[in-house]
């Protein structure tokens, strides 16, 4: 194996850094996803970063990876691996104002065995919301440009079927406007938004799109503010109302999918004016109620023990939708006490009385110990690579971890992690530290036990030992910072 990493400095243009890494593999198909296909014994990485403030108001951010192949992360970089599958890669300029933003962004992988959006380019401008008139506000989101969709080939033995590729100029662009006032100690907000997408088949001639969404809507909201003995609570109710039409301009499974929609935890983030709308109708109320509670710590200023939401969603139904109740969940972090937190959060379908998440755990800290467990179920319903509905595998997982803190100096500690639904031991690992000021060595051993996927392909068991160098401290001081969290051997 060889490496090497190059930091580059343009002074007012920037900081960032060059890394290549090359590794001559005996044995390229021991761990391959795709069997007889990306077999090679050359395995390399070309990774590239930038960042600059070429003024206080605009900024160029580079980030790319060029890989050899599509198992080289997991098996030479598993730390990077951990964080994120699949590199990003990303070249954009942004300007920034007080009441708007705009820019250019291309994206997208690089390399032919990943799944992924190429955004060939695409410029974006927001606006913020601004008054308009007194009392009414104004606000935009607009984005442009040519996008690719790119599956990966397949071993159809092995995975799925590949889905469908497709290259679009999409234009889309979404207003909004809305009305705030108060209604004695209640805040009541209707508003009206339009938004439209054009598309545009690259391959094919003459197939112009346009789907038009119009929504009208209004979220009422008051706060209470109390105490009890000690404590000091915030009770904040809710309820939002919108009506989004069916468009009929495209109708369902024509629209291409190029970004995912609102599903799990985004029931409660203001139904996609962010840039992910549901591609059917919505009539419905959405209500809930978020919870505070504080008290003063020992330094007389409020600490937050307790924050939740709890939500739900009603559909009343039209136009062939379901009525009822849609989705009931919640989440809430507690402190019961300052070395101690609880964090929970689930979501209920009663259409398919399913549970369709749950993420719970907790963290313990002591002089000498930390401790942490937690437990993660999900089966949600999300769109397939074809713009099919379908429900995901359901996904089971048990999860814990300790350290000991000898002394200032020497810790070690273990993590393991339990697959629930395939009954079987995902990874135990474990690990020595020895710190100093600037550096920390830790020794690390890991097992992964041999398990077969859904899909019948077997992975064999896997041993793993290694070095890891941290810096401490000084990343800043030599332009390491946001590179790489560690130095593994």
């Amino acid at each position: 194996r060889r490496g090497a990493r190059f930091p580059l400095d343009f002074g007012r243009f920037g900081k960032g850094g060059l890394q290549l890494y090359y590794a001559q593999d005996e044995d390229p198909e021991r761990l391959r996803h795709y069997p007889g296909r990306d077999a090679r014994n050359d395995r390399s990485r070309i990774a590239l970063s930038h960042e600059a403030d070429l003024t206080p108001k605009d900024r160029v951010f580079v980030k790319g990876q060029a890989l050899s192949d599509s198992e080289f992360l997991e098996e030479f970089f598993e730390a990077e691996y951990r964080r994120s599958v699949q590199p990003d890669n990303v070249v954009s300029y942004t300007h920034r104002e007080s009441d708007a933003a705009g820019g250019v962004t291309v994206s997208g992988p690089l390399d032919d065995f990943y799944d992924g959006v190429r955004r060939l380019p695409e410029a974006w401008l927001n606006v913020m919301p601004q008054p308009l008139l007194p009392g009414l506000y104004y606000e935009s989101q607009n984005r442009a440009g040519y996008l690719q969709k790119q599956t990966a080939p397949r071993d159809p033995g092995i995975l799925p079927l590949r889905g469908p590729e497709y290259a679009v100029f999409r234009a889309d662009t979404a207003h909004r406007l809305s009305l705030p006032f108060w209604l004695g100690v209640v805040r009541l907000v209707p508003r009206a938004g339009y938004r439209g997408t054009y598309y545009r088949h690259a391959w094919v001639e003459d197939s112009g799109n346009v789907r038009n969404l119009f929504e009208l809507g209004a979220e009422a909201s008051a706060k209470a503010i109390g105490t009890v003995g000690a404590y000091r609570h915030i009770v904040e109710p809710y309820a939002d109302y919108s009506w989004i039409p069916r468009p009929h301009d495209l109708e369902d499974g024509e629209n291409y999918v190029f970004d995912r929609v609102d599903s799990g935890l985004e029931w409660r983030d203001g139904f996609g004016f962010d840039g992910l709308p549901l591609r059917r109708q919505w009539h419905g109320v959405r209500f809930g109620a978020r919870n505070t509670l504080q008290r003063p710590g020992a330094d007389k200023r409020l600490q937050t023990v307790l924050d939740s939401d709890l939500y739900s969603a009603y559909t009343f139904g039209h136009d062939g939708e379901p009525q009822g109740a849609r989705i009931v969940g919640g989440v809430a972090e507690a402190v019961p006490a300052g070395n101690f937190r609880l964090r929970a959060a689930m979501e209920y379908d009663p259409e398919d009385n399913e549970l369709r998440l749950a993420d719970n755990g907790f963290t313990w800290s002591h002089p000498r110990w930390e401790l942490g467990a937690g437990h993660f179920y999900r089966r949600d319903v999300t769109l397939d690579a074809f713009g099919i509905w379908t429900r995901e595998p359901a996904s089971h997982l048990l999860y814990a971890g300790a350290r000991r803190l000898f002394n200032e100096i020497w810790s070690a500690g273990c993590d393991v992690r339990y697959e629930y639904e395939q009954g079987r031991l995902q990874e135990i690992m474990g690990y020595v530290e020895y710190r100093l000021d600037c550096l920390a060595f830790q020794v690390r051993t890991g097992y992964e036990p041999e398990w077969t996927d859904i899909n019948g392909r077997v992975e064999e068991a896997n041993f793993k030992l290694g070095l890891v160098l941290t810096l401490r401290g000084m990343e800043d001081r030599f332009g390491l910072a946001g590179v790489d969290d560690d130095l593994q051997f």
